[in-house]
């Protein structure tokens, strides 16, 4: 065979390679529902790959099958995304109303078998409704809850259960002492409990609730109780709920390395969010500095009484609050995805 035959015979088999791949990429785009921006944004990625790989065909065999596997890792991903009805797996959403009104919690609940590390650590624990549900579906949790009359129903509800652990100090950016704002409801409605709504931050409240006082608390970071171990140093999951604040919790939190982080967000025309704090943006930027490249964002527009939620996207819906849950491992992610999926309506721009 002649040195221009082997060279025929290695650019046809490189083409064939990508043909493959591209067949196959075509395949699933034949049985798969486009309804949220994360498939979309994968199939991006394998466009790209792919571009890469046809640009490569002078390469060494190596670094084709390195783009190869890559695009097959991405399409897997994509497999995954498919909606509930394709996957032999149920997806079962708690019937109670707490699960109707808060579908992230129902989700980190859902999530805790999947997770190597169940250490939960609950930041802005209030009186336990999310620690007790976490306790239920398995995760050990470290609960922080600076307010004194919180704390003391926290302990009073949750004490003596074995996987649980609660401190009566905030956590922060760094160690220091803070200054708690104490919100109060000046309308005299009587609805949920101000207490929800006690911040280290002072920022817009709206006219029903404003910050009536300030109590000095003792300020941790995670990083320091990781150091000294009054915390665990591996840790599943980082529920932050600090009312503005949550962006100094994840400032402080040490190494990156927890699988799944959830912190909440204020859309700029929400009454809480026209101040500072507590935008989807910044916290987005950070957490994928720290390589959380996967997200997913609930929102909730209460007067509509509409919740849904969608991927990977830092802006918010007009008026909105939510959560947004981070993931350093993209199969995680997919299955994360999967149960938004079966249970809510999605969104990707309103």
């Amino acid at each position: 065979m002649t040195e221009r035959e082997i060279k025929r015979d290695n650019i046809l088999t490189r083409l064939n390679t990508f043909a493959d791949i591209q067949r196959e990429i075509e395949d699933i785009l034949q049985t798969l529902v486009l309804n949220d921006s994360t498939i979309i944004d994968a199939l991006a990625q394998m466009f790209g790959l792919i571009a890469k790989l046809n640009a490569r065909f002078e390469q060494s065999q190596q670094g084709q099958t390195r783009l190869s596997a890559e695009i097959r890792s991405l399409m897997a991903d994509v497999a995954e995304m498919q909606p509930s009805t394709h996957r032999n797996e149920p997806i079962v959403v708690p019937p109670d109303k707490f699960s109707e009104l808060n579908p992230e919690i129902a989700l980190l609940q859902y999530l805790c078998p999947y997770v190597d590390q169940r250490t939960a650590i609950d930041i802005g624990a209030h009186v336990g409704d999310v620690a007790e549900r976490l306790l239920e579906s398995g995760w050990q949790v470290h609960a922080f809850e600076p307010y004194p009359p919180s704390f003391e129903a926290l302990e009073s509800r949750l004490r003596g259960k074995p996987a649980f652990a609660a401190s009566p100090i905030a956590i922060g950016a760094a160690d220091s002492e803070g200054k708690l704002h104490i919100a109060q409801d000046v309308a005299g409605s009587g609805g949920s409990d101000a207490s929800l709504f006690n911040s280290l931050v002072d920022h817009p409240l709206g006219t029903s609730v404003q910050f009536a006082n300030v109590l000095p608390v003792q300020v941790r970071s995670l990083a320091s109780l990781r150091a000294t171990g009054e915390l665990p140093r591996q840790i599943g999951l980082l529920k932050i709920d600090s009312e503005g604040a949550d962006i100094e919790v994840i400032k402080g939190m040490g190494a990156p390395d927890i699988a799944i982080v959830m912190a909440e967000y204020w859309d700029v025309k929400h009454a809480f969010g026209q101040g500072e704090y507590g935008h989807l943006g910044p916290i987005v930027e950070m957490m994928r500095g720290h390589g959380y490249f996967w997200h997913v964002v609930f929102y909730h527009l209460d007067q509509e009484g509409i919740i849904s939620y969608y991927f990977n996207h830092s802006h918010t819906i007009s008026g909105s609050w939510g959560n947004a849950i981070f993931f350093r491992d993209r199969s995680l992610f997919a299955r994360a995805a999967r149960w938004c999926e079966a249970a809510l309506a999605p969104t990707l721009h309103r």
